[in-house]
């Protein structure tokens, strides 16, 4: 890979109401190297993303993702805490939870941990195909586009069923594997719609 070339963070201390808080602190010097914009309500942070907060309406963007919380709070440049109303988007998926973390290198978004009442996601499989799925708590990888589901996890595809305490969903192989981890009966459940069953769901919700 090559070197990233770093300029200098300019960071305005300040709160206010409609403050545009923006973050272009990397010369773009590989493909997949981008700056990162997050735009609040209102911040209080020093000359550095260590503890950092910033309140109302965070938005955050990077290349193809997303992310909008009410509020984050960064531990260090590499660790982020987000809550409230949080909802990520990336290429046909989107991830809404209440609680989430935020892994970082070298200010390039990495993976996100989600923790809710459930958590919920939804991807789009194909142009009418859509996978929905929800748990206790949900990661999501961006450089392996793997999803992880864990504790009461549940996933649904064209009126396809499967449930187990982990499930892991690989977005671009479309490829799924899960366990009970020993909890309840210790048996992962799947249920299979006939195709015509299939065919009707969809066609129904294309037509919505």
């Amino acid at each position: 890979m090559l070197p990233i070339k770093k300029n200098l963070l300019l960071i305005t201390k300040t709160i206010c109401t409609g403050l545009f808080f923006g973050i272009l602190s990397l010369g773009i010097t590989a493909a997949e190297d981008s700056p990162l914009e997050i735009n609040a309500d209102s911040s209080d942070c020093g000359t550095n993303l260590e503890n950092c907060t910033l309140t109302g309406n965070v938005v955050i963007k990077q290349a193809d993702v997303t992310i909008t919380a009410d509020s984050l709070f960064s531990i260090s440049e590499n660790e982020w805490e987000l809550s409230g109303n949080i909802n990520i988007e990336n290429t046909g998926m989107n991830i809404s939870a209440n609680q989430a973390k935020i892994s970082l290198a070298e200010r390039q978004l990495q993976s996100f941990t989600l923790l809710g009442s459930p958590v919920s996601f939804r991807y789009l499989v194909g142009e009418n195909s859509k996978a929905n799925g929800q748990a206790n708590n949900i990661s999501f990888n961006l450089n392996t586009r793997m999803i992880t589901l864990d504790g009461e996890a549940q996933l649904v595809e064209d009126g396809n069923e499967l449930k187990g305490e982990h499930i892991e969903y690989d977005l671009d192989a479309e490829r799924l594997k899960a366990d009970n981890q020993g909890k309840g009966d210790g048996r992962v459940h799947l249920i299979f719609e006939p195709p015509s069953k299939t065919e009707k769901n969809n066609t129904e919700e294309s037509e919505n």
